[in-house]
């Protein structure tokens, strides 16, 4: 593990060291179908496009995570993924509510990244959703897991960004 730890470090500090501060467009060599192995400009690596780029990652660095200031709550008097049960059955239950909420086609991120932490079947959902209807569809599906007993609704709306 010490390997794989350091040779990942190695590698970020090699790929942090690199000046991405050029003017000049940086250029790939892709297919043309006039001239066959003629190098064409990379639009995203354009020094516009790289502008556009870090302009949009320093607007993401201004804004907090969806859920930083939610998560302030988790002072020990509510339910986290800490507290799922380690059974077998609970495991399961997790799993499966999961699996049904990654599957579903028209999932917003925050739905996907909801907590469901189940203990001796008793499954809390919390977090943010997008819209009243993906609240009702995820507590309806974890109500229909086989052995749960019961669903804590902790669901919130939330307006998307």
């Amino acid at each position: 593990m010490k390997t794989i730890a350091l040779i990942t470090t190695a590698v970020l500090i090699a790929g942090c060291g690199q000046d991405t501060s050029s003017t000049s467009p940086t250029t790939k060599t892709m297919p043309n179908s006039s001239a066959p192995g003629s190098a064409q400009p990379n639009a995203a690596s354009t020094p516009t496009g790289a502008i556009a780029s870090q302009e949009r990652l320093a607007d993401a660095d201004r804004r907090p995570a969806d859920n930083s200031g939610r998560n302030a709550r988790d002072d020990g008097t509510t339910k986290t993924p800490l507290d799922q049960g380690q059974n077998s059955d609970d495991i399961r239950i997790t799993q499966t509510i999961r699996a049904a909420i990654t599957d579903r086609s028209g999932m917003s991120m925050n739905a996907r990244n909801i907590k469901i932490i189940t203990r001796d079947k008793l499954v809390t959902l919390r977090g943010p959703v997008d819209k009243a209807e993906e609240r009702q569809w995820i507590v309806a599906t974890a109500s229909a897991v086989a052995g749960v007993t019961r669903v804590d609704d902790q669901l919130e709306i939330t307006t998307p960004r």
